[in-house]
């Protein structure tokens, strides 16, 4: 949660309970504060589970996470493109390692 701990405008205390989405107004000058917020709750990345189930891993040299395919019981990378251009990755087809 955000809290607010003193009044911008005069610099006096916060002296009250806060709870999100509750207006706050100071009591000493009567301007308002602001609307506490409650924190965004964890996020988690949805890649994150790929990667633990085996069907994904991170590339070594894009950075980015990338189908893993099984052949030959060898684990290796599905051809991708490097980030923010068309060209193929070097690591395309390379075994995991």
């Amino acid at each position: 949660m955000m809290y607010y701990n003193f009044c911008p405008t005069c610099g006096s205390p916060i002296n009250q309970e806060q709870k999100p989405g509750q207006r706050l107004i100071c009591g000493e000058c009567g301007m308002v504060i602001g609307e506490v917020v409650a924190s965004p709750k964890n996020v988690i990345d949805p890649t994150a589970k790929w990667v633990e189930s085996g069907a994904a891993a991170p590339c070594p040299i894009c950075q980015q996470v990338v189908e893993v395919k099984n052949s030959g019981g060898k684990r290796s990378f599905v051809p991708h493109f490097q980030k923010g251009t068309r060209r193929m990755c070097q690591n395309s087809g390379k075994p995991v390692g």
